[in-house]
């Protein structure tokens, strides 16, 4: 009487779940490398976009944005810059207007390009900190950098004077240097 009843026995259920169980032990950690590795990817992005987006304001705007001499820097914060391209950081916080900037800096003939790129979430500070823009695309350059920062890492630029930017910048690049910082774009 029992042979005619179709379905599962308690032994084949539990070796099921067993099975699951070993199964998402190994799969959830695996994805939520991914989902890290995504976001980290995306500070870098949004690193280089802003970089991007600087040296075209100055490229474009040269009657607005007065470019720097030699071994001199100009500083523009992403207040100042176009951010509506900015409103959806990898943690959902937010991008911080003043601690968010691009340096300018004149070297022989040539323009080059530091990024910084902080989000704040729940008392936290995520991003990139003060970087030459073109090693964002190196290959593993959201593992190099990409970093959680201290408070006193997010220090707003426009109220730093040209020696404490130069402390201030050293912190994250100490072969960053700068005679002067001529003026500060921020709203």
């Amino acid at each position: 009487m029992l042979k005619d009843k179709k379905g599962f026995t308690l032994v084949e259920l539990l070796a099921t779940i067993v099975i699951l169980g070993i199964i998402m032990v190994v799969a959830v950690p695996n994805v939520m490398g991914i989902l890290s590795r995504n976001r980290s990817n995306t500070y870098v992005e949004d690193a280089k976009k802003l970089a991007t987006l600087a040296e075209y304001q100055v490229r474009s705007n040269g009657n607005v944005i007065q470019k720097p001499a030699t071994n001199q820097c100009i500083v523009l914060t992403l207040s100042y810059l176009d951010n509506a391209e900015f409103e959806d950081p990898p943690y959902g916080g937010e991008y911080l207007k003043n601690i968010s900037f691009v340096v300018v800096k004149k070297e022989g003939n040539e323009l080059k390009y530091y990024v910084q790129l902080f989000e704040k979430y729940k008392g936290t500070y995520r991003g990139v900190p003060l970087v030459e823009s073109s090693k964002l695309v190196e290959d593993g350059a959201a593992n190099n950098y990409v970093k959680n920062a201290n408070k006193s890492d997010a220090t707003s630029v426009s109220s730093l004077t040209t020696d404490n930017f130069m402390t201030f910048a050293n912190k994250f690049d100490s072969s960053f240097t700068c005679a002067s910082v001529n003026t500060v774009y921020s709203r």
